[in-house]
C-alpha cells in the first residue's frame, strides 16, 4: 500500500465516522462514499491487489454497511440525526 492509498483510506474513513446524515438519504451517503473512495473499491477487488489495502477497505465498507445498509426500499428515506 502506497503513503497516498493510505491517505485516501485514511480519509474514507473519517467520512463515515463523521457523516452528517440528519436529513439524508442512505441512498445520498453511499453516492458520497463512491466518491470519496475513488478508486479504492477497484484496487481492494483487483486481481493483484495489496492484502493489507484490500482489508483495511473492507473494514471500512462494513462499518459503513453498519449504518447505512439497507434493503433497497429504504434506500431513499430520509436519516435521522
Amino acid at each position: 500500500m502506497t503513503p497516498e492509498q493510505s491517505r485516501q483510506l485514511d480519509a474514507l474513513e473519517s467520512f463515515v465516522v463523521n457523516y452528517q446524515r440528519a436529513g439524508k438519504t442512505r441512498r445520498q451517503f453511499w453516492e458520497e462514499f463512491t466518491v470519496t473512495s475513488g478508486d479504492l473499491e477497484r484496487l481492494a477487488f483487483g486481481d493483484d491487489t495489496d492484502g493489507d489495502l484490500s482489508n483495511r477497505y473492507f473494514e471500512i465498507l462494513d462499518f459503513a454497511h453498519e449504518g447505512y445498509g439497507g434493503p433497497p426500499e429504504q434506500q431513499d428515506e430520509i436519516l435521522e440525526g
